[in-house]
């Protein structure tokens, strides 16, 4: 079969690593729905008819052996492979090119007669920089058998929560990042469907929900937005969105939550199942097999959707579960990625705030631990999206203050902001909750007043320079004081607390960022951009009683 040309080159990347002297584990990067496994499957072939060798490849569920299997025989017909996974009922060490899932492989370390040159790991993000874990060992051991074994990894979210990316880091098992296709570039080439926001006025209220292993606690997560007022409104707001779609996945926070939405769906005239962790192997396979024939309009889902689901008509995303874990985002989002006739393009409804959380999909950062932060999970600012450590205090990159012993609240709305970058999003109308001043120094330049408006989890700054740019600042400073403009950030924090706060603010998302573009004061728009001239400011600063600084 033919290789779309960037699949050639992640194929001829790995060959040519190993030409020019690379003797480390090398990663390939490529998202989700862009043919991984067929790319994959066209390597092995390579590898064992020009240089006989014998492969592994070793990924961590069942069905996604199946799916490795099927790819490889599509892409090399009459392959010598075979199949080593309980969950499948096979045990075919003896094949030269073998497919099984990490503990069934790691249970038949002591039979195997026959060590293999490539050990391929599909979805190598679920190995840990921790040698203790089964992965580690199952590569100790196979390293122990031949100590020229090669290590390859393949995967679409090429970092894990708390460790960043794979191939960085302390105990790192990767050492090379040496293909890396950017999912914007795949749009644009026309091998992924585009990626669309709508705004939703849905909220979910996650009050008190604690932070565990840097993402929301699971459990608590479920019992604050698993409620029937809230699962009646998302699921009429996603009817209403998706009455040109085909295919509706939905994304819970739970088992319980997944099966209260496919009810409500169900009794308004959708049909609708459940998938979950309690779901039958036979009963999920026929289940998929009814939405891909689309018997069945809807999908409701914790995480089993998320990897190795594949499902190309599936054109809307309804997010049910705020997550602080980019892999998860990015693998829930790349479901809806794939090609299908007639598809225009995969709508988000993003109503748990994950697109304001990371910022466009293709233009995601990740940071790891630093050395000495420990075990501690991380964390996200709420501002500027950067990971670190939990226990940091203020954010290194924008300066925004974590609230101390605060337990997370999470208001959100879906938000019509870029899912990618570049691609234009709509102002959004935010509810401000609170608000907090303080100053903000950037060298070589005067240090301007930092604003942050708290809007749920959300926190959106603007930067008021009194020195620089005095127009802007003179229009801001009348709209909230009728006290003589600031000379400086100083002064003006001084009189900070006596500020009329906005009921709202317009956002408009700025690749990952968000910029102010206007305030509500009470429903009664002011917009900042509108110029006014300065005589009023001049003649007020005469008549206040503080004179002018």
């Amino acid at each position: 079969m033919q290789l779309r040309p960037y699949q050639q080159e992640a194929v001829s990347s790995i060959f040519r690593y190993y030409e020019e002297g690379g003797n480390g584990h090398p990663l390939i990067s490529l998202p989700t729905a862009s043919g991984k496994g067929k790319t994959l499957s066209e390597f092995t072939r390579q590898a064992v008819q020009d240089y006989g060798s014998r492969v592994f490849i070793a990924t961590y569920v069942a069905e996604l052996v199946q799916q490795d299997y099927d790819e490889m025989l599509e892409v090399f017909p009459n392959a010598p492979v075979g199949i080593y996974c309980a969950g499948l009922n096979r045990k075919e060490l003896h094949k030269q090119i073998v497919i099984g899932t990490l503990q069934s492989l790691r249970k038949a370390v002591g039979k195997i007669k026959n060590p293999p040159d490539l050990l391929i790991i599909d979805e190598c993000q679920v190995i840990a920089n921790d040698e203790a874990t089964s992965y580690r060992k199952f590569i100790a051991d196979l390293t122990a058998l031949n100590p020229d074994l090669k290590v390859i990894g393949f995967s679409a979210t090429c970092y894990r929560m708390g460790q960043g990316m794979l191939h960085k880091g302390e105990g790192a098992l990767f050492t090379d990042l040496i293909y890396d296709k950017n999912i914007a570039e795949l749009i644009k080439e026309g091998y992924l469907s585009p990626l669309v926001t709508k705004s939703t006025s849905t909220k979910l209220d996650t009050t008190g929900v604690s932070t565990r292993l840097g993402d929301f606690a699971i459990g608590e997560l479920e019992r604050a937005v698993d409620k029937d007022d809230i699962n009646e409104a998302a699921v009429d707001e996603a009817i209403r969105m998706g009455q040109d779609r085909k295919g509706w996945l939905f994304f819970c926070c739970g088992i319980s939550h997944a099966n209260h939405i496919a009810e409500i769906l169900n009794k308004k005239g959708y049909p609708a199942a459940a998938i979950t962790a309690d779901t039958p192997k036979e009963v999920r396979k026929q289940i998929i097999a009814d939405f891909k024939a689309q018997k069945l309009r809807a999908l409701c889902s914790m995480n089993v959707l998320a990897v190795g689901f594949n499902a190309p008509h599936a054109d809307m995303g309804v997010c049910l579960r705020p997550t602080k874990s980019t892999g998860l985002w990015v693998q829930m989002v790349g479901r809806l990625t794939r090609l299908s006739p007639g598809k225009a393009n995969g709508l988000v409804a993003d109503m748990a705030g994950n697109t304001l959380r990371f910022g466009p999909i293709d233009a995601l950062t990740v940071e790891g631990k630093k050395k000495g932060s420990g075990d501690a999970p991380v964390k996200i600012c709420e501002n500027c999206q950067s990971y670190m450590p939990i226990s940091i205090k203020v954010c290194k990159d924008c300066g925004h203050e974590f609230p101390i012993n605060a337990a997370p609240k999470f208001q959100a709305k879906a938000f019509e902001g870029a899912i990618l970058s570049g691609q234009p999003s709509a102002p959004q109308e935010l509810r401000v909750d609170s608000i907090k001043y303080g100053l903000h120094q950037k060298e070589g330049r005067p240090p301007c007043m930092r604003v942050t408006y708290q809007c749920g989890l959300l926190s959106v700054s603007e930067f008021i320079h009194f020195e620089i740019n005095i127009p802007r600042a003179e229009r801001w400073w009348r709209s909230r004081s009728s006290m003589s403009l600031p000379k400086n950030a100083k002064q003006a924090l001084v009189f900070s607390k006596s500020l009329k706060v906005p009921s709202a603010i317009i956002v408009k998302q700025n690749g990952k960022y968000l910029n102010v573009e206007g305030h509500l004061w009470n429903n009664v728009p002011y917009v900042q951009e509108k110029q006014t001239g300065t005589a009023g400011v001049f003649q007020q600063a005469l008549t206040s009683p503080l004179g002018r600084f």
